[in-house]
């Protein structure tokens, strides 16, 4: 068979963006922890030391990462499993241990979602909220504020989930329309009407008098929601435009 030039091309190209990068904490899987460059020689590095990982992207469901400080890596395959590499000082990937991990670690599932935040993570099984990581501020929803390195059961009949890439803050709707929120809220993003940090899911009742099912949850400094409508809902940080908490009219 011969393939074209265009075509290998093509294949490396989406390669090196699937694996380049920030590796040094092992986030990207691979059994060293220096950085990904997209030079030949070090492509084919890589690409010698992916094939025995046996990540088929076809196979793959979901991938996120923590942000770029926490470093941590997490993939959803299609049978549910969860892979996880990288970053561990708080125990984010939930396997057990604080140590970093740098080939990918199998956590079983059955896994659906999965989200990396600020040292910290949260993922979906079924619809039943896991958290592990970081908790100083109450992020895992877990009613305390210690740090775990396995994942904690937090709540049940969960639709949407969100974990901020920066401030600690967790936002997750359920199936009955409803929208509960943890962690950081100094800047009252948690949208409960005052600004005290809380380490349990409370419900957020100030976005709509009537259950509605939510389409896009985003959770930070600035936490946005989107209804199935197509209507949007914003509270907290404002100091460069951001919105504030009530129905948002946006402009075309």
């Amino acid at each position: 068979m011969v393939i074209s030039a265009i075509r290998v091309k093509q294949v490396v190209q989406i390669v090196i963006k699937i694996i380049a990068g920030s590796n040094q904490y092992g986030a990207l899987g691979l059994p060293y922890t220096f950085n990904v460059s997209t030079s030949s020689n070090t492509f084919l590095w890589y690409l010698k030391a992916f094939r025995p990982l046996n990540l088929n992207a076809t196979n793959i469901s979901r991938v996120s990462i923590g942000t770029a400080v926490s470093g941590s890596s997490y993939i959803v395959m299609d049978d549910g499993s969860l892979l996880v590499a990288g970053n561990n000082s708080y125990g984010q990937l939930g396997v057990g241990h604080n140590n970093n991990v740098s080939s990918w670690t199998t956590i079983p599932g059955p896994w659906s979602y999965v989200e990396g935040g600020n040292s910290y993570a949260i993922g979906l099984s079924g619809n039943n909220l896991y958290s592990t990581g970081r908790n100083d501020l109450g992020q895992l929803g877990t009613k305390n504020n210690t740090n775990y390195n396995s994942w904690q059961k937090v709540g049940n009949n969960i639709f949407k989930i969100s974990a901020s890439s920066f401030s600690k803050t967790t936002l997750v709707s359920d199936v009955f329309g409803g929208v509960s929120a943890t962690g950081d809220n100094s800047y009252g993003q948690l949208g409960l009407g005052n600004n005290t940090n809380i380490n349990y899911l409370s419900s957020v009742n100030t976005i709509s008098q009537i259950p509605i099912i939510f389409n896009k949850i985003i959770a930070g400094e600035s936490s946005f929601i989107n209804d199935i409508e197509g209507n949007w809902y914003a509270c907290g940080k404002n100091n460069l435009g951001q919105y504030f908490w009530h129905k948002v009219i946006p402009t075309r």
